[in-house]
């Protein structure tokens, strides 16, 4: 497959961070934890379909744990009490294994909405009061905006006139590591918010919709469907097991020459 097919619109810093923090073998460990006693118990929590340029994904999240499904096969998964974070392939041994305190520093420029600076609208989204912000950019796409490392050394870099957010509305549902692991997983740089949707407004008149919500619905879950296979060895890398082994060879495209 030609490299220029294998560069996506959104995931900025997201690939970017990975190859500064995380493109070392991740840490060997045991396998994880059983479910907690009771993983029978439904649990009330938030099911969703988001793309983004880069895939499809089915979130799950509630007081159990997270999980996260790509359609390319990719599985993360974490739970509670240490939120951990376990990344694995269906049918294969090699996985990936990342803390919660390392997973949550992927993007150097995370804020809370409190720290924003400007009051956001109140919008109907899917059924519910979802909160948007619009923010005057006029730059080329960049890592500040979590948006362009993979532009910089290979494609022309847009310029963005206008940057539009959605974020899920507050909900007490899903505990805060569960949320920054959802963002941080996009690589949205607003702590402890959920992503819906973001909206770019180029130059040259397109718009681009980097992130897109299909569904967002309250169900019904339990601890068992945030359980880690046994066995796995975690030896691999994450983009591994985000992208896939032929995936690694894109990594000069990532750093600056």
């Amino acid at each position: 497959m030609r490299r220029s097919l294998l560069i996506p619109v959104f995931l900025s810093v997201f690939l970017a961070g990975l190859v500064a923090a995380f493109f070392g073998n991740c840490i060997a460990a045991p396998d994880p934890a059983s479910p907690p006693a009771g993983s029978s118990n439904a649990y009330s929590g938030i099911i969703a379909h988001q793309t983004t340029g880069w895939g499809v994904y089915d979130i799950k999240a509630c007081p159990a744990g997270i999980q996260i499904v790509t359609r390319s096969g990719a599985t993360l998964v974490a739970v509670p009490p240490d939120w951990t974070v376990y990344l694995f392939r269906k049918g294969q041994k090699r996985a990936a294994k990342l803390t919660y305190a390392r997973f949550e520093t992927k993007n150097q420029y995370a804020m809370k909405l409190s720290e924003i600076g400007q009051r956001p609208r109140i919008i109907d989204f899917l059924g519910m009061k979802a909160i948007q912000f619009n923010f005057n950019i006029n730059k080329r796409l960049d890592e500040s905006m979590s948006l362009g490392s993979l532009y910089r050394s290979k494609q022309i870099q847009p310029i963005v006139l206008r940057k539009e957010v959605l974020f899920a509305p507050p909900n007490d549902l899903i505990p805060k590591q569960a949320k920054e692991i959802w963002r941080s997983y996009f690589e949205i740089p607003v702590r402890e918010e959920i992503p819906l949707q973001t909206i770019l407004f180029l130059a040259n008149g397109d718009k681009r919709m980097p992130m897109e919500t299909k569904t967002f619905k309250r169900g019904n879950m339990t601890a068992s469907d945030f359980t880690v296979p046994k066995g796995l060895e975690y030896t691999a890398q994450y983009v591994e097991m985000i992208y896939g082994k032929e995936m690694e060879g894109v990594a000069d495209l990532l750093v600056d020459p």
